[in-house]
């Protein structure tokens, strides 16, 4: 028996503590005149929990670990985004990703379109918001870009 499920692959790249803050997920006219944004910037409304109820990271693995269950446990809400954006595409299938900025406090500050992907900043910001307060671990490690990939998958029982 076939049964299709949805498959989410995270990539997790720290950038190393830098102090300039979070430049690549910021929404400061990093768009020509007239073109779309592929960013959502979180507000300091979307910060969640407060400092001290963020666990923190002692490691980059721990930080991974702790950034993928905060994730996973909004997987009925990133699902939910998923398929809007399929249904906006008119293909069921079709992969998508996004790429989400998590400071060192562990505040989410943005979601965004992955460089060569396709921009559908409806789904970032639903993504963003399906996020929204997620417990997101502190760390000493920076700005921390988790690109997350969506794709459909057939496994075999």
């Amino acid at each position: 028996m076939k049964t299709q499920i949805v498959a989410m692959t995270c990539l997790l790249v720290a950038c190393g503590g830098s102090k300039a803050g979070p430049a690549p997920m910021a929404s400061a006219g990093a768009t020509a005149p007239g073109e779309a944004s592929s960013e959502t910037a979180a507000t300091p409304s979307d910060a969640g929990p407060l400092k001290s109820e963020r666990p923190r990271a002692a490691s980059s693995a721990e930080a991974t670990g702790l950034i993928d269950e905060a994730v996973n446990h909004r997987l009925p809400e990133l699902t939910k985004c998923v398929t809007e954006a399929r249904d906006r595409l008119k293909d069921p299938h079709a992969p998508l990703a996004t790429e989400i900025g998590i400071d060192q406090e562990g505040v989410l500050i943005g979601v965004k379109t992955p460089k060569g992907s396709k921009l559908d900043v409806k789904l970032n910001d639903c993504v963003r918001e399906a996020l929204k307060g997620a417990p997101f671990p502190r760390s000493n490690f920076g700005v921390i870009t988790v690109k997350k990939s969506f794709s459909d998958g057939v496994i075999y029982k």
